[in-house]
């Protein structure tokens, strides 16, 4: 009996071994987990910055809210923008609106208790045409930096710019009248044909039954306002009819659409003294 052996044995006894597996330690954290890790920590971070680099809140109760829009309308000083509206809603007396704003940071110095506000958007007025540069960015609110001591955050916002930019140097009067003489705001004040400033506000007492005019002289020119200082209304055009025939006197061209108030000592008078703080000058004559 022959007995035959396979030339496979060897590579039968091979196949049979048993391979050692290799083992490598799993690392105990993702490098998947990092991601939410590190927009985590740039959401917070993002969020600081903007918490210490936000400046005050503030409110401003306007009439209505015309030509305002939230997260669009600016807040601006010196065409400069410092500030962003961010709420718009009703006062709690359903007769105006409240509008809240956020200001830039190191802004806080320009909020007193004089602080004024008030919407820039084209106008046809007293004062001619403003606002035009609004017409294709959008109407926005102006902020007046006051002058007081005292801080402050909610405001009351003017309806109308003011005639007078406020820290402009000169000299404030009040004229009365108790005649059919009848001034608007923003009338011009003229000296020999020269414009020196403006009625800024226009009272009428009903006890008194007269008419107060809120006026600004401009510097230098306010050093003209003396103690015998006469005040009287002009009419765009004046005819003066005597003997040597009729002569015809016009102003600017504002005084001959709208007329305006004129000043200056009559020639029997000595000049005075120069006026330095508000002064009442009666009975403005025609």
């Amino acid at each position: 009996m022959v007995i035959l052996v396979s030339n496979n044995e060897s590579q039968v006894d091979k196949s049979d071994e048993i391979l050692a597996a290799k083992v490598s330690p799993t690392r105990s954290i993702s490098l998947v987990w990092l991601i939410p890790l590190v927009s985590l920590f740039v959401g917070l971070w993002m969020v600081l910055n903007t918490w210490a680099n936000q400046g005050p809140e503030i409110t401003v109760f306007f009439e209505t809210a015309e030509g305002l829009e939230v997260g669009t309308t600016k807040i601006k000083y010196r065409e400069i923008t410092i500030g962003q509206v961010t709420e718009i809603k009703l006062n709690n007396k359903f007769n105006g609106v409240k509008v809240t704003a956020r200001l830039d940071k190191n802004t806080e110095k320009l909020l007193r208790t004089d602080t004024d506000f008030w919407v820039v958007k084209p106008r046809i007025g007293n004062g001619g045409i403003s606002g035009l540069s609004t017409l294709f960015s959008g109407s926005y609110i102006e902020l007046s930096p006051g002058f007081s001591e005292q801080k402050r955050t909610d405001f009351v916002g003017l309806e109308l710019p003011p005639v007078t930019s406020p820290g402009t140097p000169g000299l404030r009067i009040t004229l009365d009248s108790n005649n059919q003489t009848a001034l608007k705001v923003g009338d011009p004040i003229l000296f020999y044909g020269i414009q020196v400033g403006r009625i800024e506000y226009v009272h009428f007492n009903v006890e008194q039954r007269k008419v107060y005019y809120d006026a600004f002289i401009q510097s230098p020119y306010d050093k003209l306002v003396t103690t015998n200082t006469r005040f009287w209304k002009i009419d765009g055009v004046e005819f003066d009819l005597n003997a040597d025939g009729l002569r015809i006197q016009t102003g600017t061209l504002e005084t001959f659409i709208r007329g305006g108030v004129t000043f200056d000592v009559p020639e029997n008078l000595p000049k005075g003294k120069v006026i330095t703080e508000r002064t009442f000058f009666y009975n403005l004559p025609e």
